[in-house]
């Protein structure tokens, strides 16, 4: 999706992404190629990279154009079989890798990895995705190349929480970070139609993302937007969630005052609305602040 495309709404690009006029005469119905081979300007010549329909073909970059801008991402691509692009996904893991996949998962998928991708050295560990964050983060392991699942599943129709996935793996030291950060982007412009809280939310997710990006100053300015439209909407918890993560944000760059300050505010608050597990993560990160003497008074109100 490039920045003009950003600009339309959903309905618009479903309509005209990938429609462009026809590049060669402007017909404004493009043309179906069908061709399977291309003239060339000589013996290993061909024009622009068409050479054979199964490496380019017109057509089909138009329908990747369109996916990739529904999607909101650079490209698209586009396969011949649902078992074309798994064997091309499996390619991603190597000899001595491992993929966890969800355990309910397409019998085909199932048996390309055991069948042609496990006797290559590439091992498969299947857990239970719905099961929570924990099972999750046991599977992965310094051999983890990829989490594969489906939402819904199939045969059995499970929900996999994509975000969730998502957070273990960050933490784990697995995400691709530039790719998780397109896909905040996408959400947080998706989520500002929504407004509230949830804007805050998506505000939040990509604040953590430019963290781990070492990009502070985006970090910081994502995170102090999500502050606002928490407290704009009352929403308590995600008010604590950020304060949390600024915290954190305004440590790693040495701004102590900031870091105890936000901390402290996300202390109170998880303690006043009974959230304990989170008042007792927030004050192992502020007692290093604070000397050891957490605050546990509220501060006064700004």
């Amino acid at each position: 999706m490039d920045e003009t495309e950003r600009e339309y709404a959903f309905d618009t690009l479903a309509v005209h992404a990938g429609a462009e006029p026809d590049e060669l005469t402007g017909a404004v119905s493009p043309p179906i190629y069908q061709t399977a081979t291309y003239a060339q300007d000589g013996v290993g010549r061909p024009r622009d990279g068409y050479e054979y329909a199964r490496g380019k073909n017109p057509t089909r970059e138009r329908l990747e154009r369109a996916v990739a801008a529904l999607e909101g991402g650079r490209h698209g691509i586009a396969f011949a079989s649902g078992s074309a692009a798994t064997a091309a996904l499996a390619e991603l893991a190597g000899p001595g890798d491992e993929i966890v996949i969800g355990d309910d998962v397409y019998g085909g998928t199932y048996r390309y990895l055991e069948r042609v991708h496990r006797p290559k050295g590439i091992g498969t560990r299947y857990v239970d995705l719905t099961a929570g964050d924990d099972t999750l983060h046991e599977a992965l392991n310094e051999r983890t190349r990829a989490v594969w699942f489906e939402s819904p599943t199939n045969p059995l129709l499970k929900i996999v929480d994509i975000g969730a996935v998502a957070r273990v793996m960050a933490n784990f030291g697995l995400d691709d970070l530039a790719s998780a950060e397109e896909c905040y982007v996408e959400a947080r412009d998706i989520c500002r139609e929504i407004g509230g809280h949830v804007e805050g939310h998506a505000l939040n997710n990509l604040g953590r993302v430019y963290h781990h990006l070492h990009r502070h100053d985006e970090a910081v300015a994502s995170l102090e937007e999500a502050l606002a439209k928490h407290r704009s909407a009352g929403a308590v918890f995600g008010e604590a969630i950020t304060l949390k993560h600024l915290g954190e944000v305004y440590a790693d760059i040495g701004d102590l005052g900031k870091a105890g300050a936000s901390l402290t505010g996300a202390l109170h608050i998880f303690e006043r609305i009974g959230e304990h597990a989170e008042a007792t993560e927030v004050a192992e990160l502020l007692a290093p602040l604070a000397g050891g003497n957490v605050p546990r008074e509220a501060p006064a109100s700004p």
